[in-house]
C-alpha cells in the first residue's frame, strides 16, 4: 500500500486500502535496499534482534485453521525465497545487526513443506530447512543468535521421522537457548474439536517429547539448545471448568516424565473480526474469569518454578547478558532470543554492560544471579555475608571452586531470599 501511495504521488483516492501483496517481489526488492534504517533503532549496537518473514500464511487454511486464528485467512501459503531472506539478513549484518530470528510464520518446520497448500499438515523438508539455515549462516558470518519461532506441535507429531531430522539441522546450525513455540492451545478434547485445533493432547505431549530427544544438551551460553514452549488460549468454544484441570493435568504429565519446557504463555482469547470466534466473542473468558485467574496462579507455583529450576539449575552459568533496566537494588539483564530468561542481577550495573552470570535462586518467570566472576572485595553489601569465608581467603575473585561452598551458604541466607 505505501509502495502505491508513493508511485501515485501521494494520492490517497488512487489507492485500494484493502489490498494484499500476492507474492514477496516487492518485500526482497526493498527490504536490502532499507535495511540501513535499523540504525536508527535506540538498541543497535546492544541487544537488537531482527525478526526475518518466511512465509505468510497457514498451511490449515484448507481446513479452516484454528477458530481464534486470522493467519488462514490470507488464504494460500506464499513462501519468501532463500535467496531473497539471505538477501536481506546480508544487508542487515551489513549494517550491524548480529542477533536474528527466522519468524512471522504460523510453523517453521513447514517452510517449504512438501505437500503445502495441498494437505492440512505438510510434510518437513529437512533438506530445504538446511538449505535456508546454511544461507543465513553464509550471509553473516560472525552472528550472535540465530533463533526461530513457532512449530506446530502437528507437524511434529504426525510426521516424526521427517520433524525429527529438520530439527537436528536447526541445532547444527543455531545458536542455544532457541525455542520451538508449540501452539497446544488447549489439553480439552472437547475443545480441540469445537475449535478446530487439529491437535489432541496426546499428539502435543508426542511432539514435546520429541524436542526433549532431539535436543542436545546446554549450550555454551549456558542454555539448553533447543526446548519446546507450550501456547495456551483460553476463553475458547466449549471451555468447562474442567478444561482447566485438564490442562494443569497435561502440565503435571510433563513434570512426572521428567521433560523440559523452556516457558508456558497462558492468553484470553483475542477475538479478531472475520474468525470463527468473532461470533462467540469474549463472553467465555468473562465467565471464566476466576478459573482463568486461578489457573494461572497454579501454573506459575506448581509448573513454572520447578520447572525453571530443571532448564537452568542453581550454579548454572548464563553468558552474555545484556543489562536492560533497574529495579531497585537489582539490575535486570537478559540474553539476546526468541524468549530470553530475565535475571535479577545483584549489583548495580550501567544500562548497556554486558556480562556472565551464576544463577543462585530462582522464581516463577525470572531467576537471580550474580556477576561472574565476582570481585568479592568491591562487590555491594550484598555480599558481606559471605566475605569472611574461607573459600574467599585465597582470591578475591569468586570463581567456579568456590561455586558449591557459596550456593549452600546462599541457601541459608536471609540477604538471598
Amino acid at each position: 500500500m505505501v509502495f502505491n501511495l508513493v508511485r501515485e504521488g501521494l494520492r490517497v483516492e488512487a489507492v485500494n486500502p484493502y489490498e494484499l501483496r500476492e507474492g514477496y517481489e516487492l518485500v526482497d526488492k526493498f527490504a536490502w535496499r532499507g535495511a540501513e534504517v535499523v540504525i536508527q533503532h535506540p538498541n543497535h549496537g546492544w541487544n537488537l534482534i531482527a525478526e526475518i518473514e518466511t512465509f505468510r500464511g497457514c498451511p490449515r487454511w484448507l481446513v479452516g485453521g484454528c477458530s481464534f486464528c486470522i493467519e488462514p485467512r490470507y488464504g494460500r501459503v506464499v513462501f519468501r525465497s532463500i535467496e531473497g531472506i539471505a538477501r536481506e539478513v546480508e544487508a542487515l549484518y551489513g549494517h550491524g545487526v548480529r542477533c536474528f530470528r527466522l519468524g512471522r510464520q504460523a510453523d517453521f518446520l513447514a517452510y517449504m513443506a512438501k505437500g503445502t497448500n495441498e494437505v492440512e499438515f505438510p510434510k518437513p523438508s529437512p533438506e530445504e530447512t538446511e538449505r535456508l539455515l546454511t544461507s543465513v549462516r553464509a550471509a553473516t558470518p560472525d552472528l550472535e543468535v540465530l533463533h526461530i519461532d513457532n512449530v506446530n506441535p502437528g507437524t511434529v507429531a504426525f510426521h516424526e521421522e521427517e520433524a525429527r531430522r529438520a530439527l537436528k539441522v536447526l541445532v547444527k546450525y543455531h545458536t542455544p537457548g532457541d525455542v520451538a513455540a508449540m501452539g497446544v492451545e488447549s489439553a480439552d478434547p472437547r475443545v480441540v474439536r469445537e475449535n478446530n485445533l487439529g491437535v489432541m493432547p496426546g499428539d502435543a505431549l508426542k511432539a514435546i517429547r520429541i524436542v526433549n530427544d532431539v535436543e542436545a544438551g546446554r549450550g555454551y551460553n549456558g542454555m539448553p539448545e533447543l526446548l519446546p514452549g507450550i501456547n495456551f488460549v483460553l476463553g475458547l468454544k466449549g471451555e468447562t471448568r474442567e478444561t482447566y484441570r485438564l490442562n494443569l493435568e497435561f502440565l503435571r504429565t510433563i513434570l512426572e516424565e521428567r521433560l523440559l519446557v523452556r516457558r508456558v504463555n497462558v492468553r484470553q482469547v483475542l477475538v479478531l473480526p472475520h474468525t470463527p470466534m468473532w461470533h462467540v466473542g469474549a463472553r467465555i473468558m468473562a465467565r471464566h474469569k476466576k478459573y482463568f485467574r486461578a489457573f494461572k496462579r497454579r501454573v506459575r507455583e506448581e509448573f513454572d518454578k520447578p520447572m525453571l529450576a530443571r532448564v537452568v539449575p542453581r550454579g548454572a552459568i548464563l553468558r552474555a547478558l545484556y543489562v536492560e533496566a533497574h529495579e531497585g537494588k537489582y539490575s535486570l539483564a537478559r540474553q539476546v532470543g526468541s524468549y530470553p530468561l530475565l535475571v535479577y542481577v545483584t549489583e548495580s550495573m550501567r544500562i548497556g554492560e554486558k556480562l556472565d552470570v551464576v544463577v543462585v535462586e530462582h522464581g516463577y518467570r525470572s531467576v537471580k544471579g550474580i556477576p561472574y566472576p565476582l570481585n568479592a572485595n568491591t562487590a555491594s553489601r550484598f555480599f558481606s555475608v559471605v566475605r569472611g569465608y574461607s573459600f574467599l581467603s585465597d582470591s578475591s575473585l569468586f570463581s567456579a571452586f568456590s561455586l558449591s561452598h557459596f550456593l549452600d551458604l546462599s541457601a541459608r541466607s536471609p540477604l538471598l531470599k
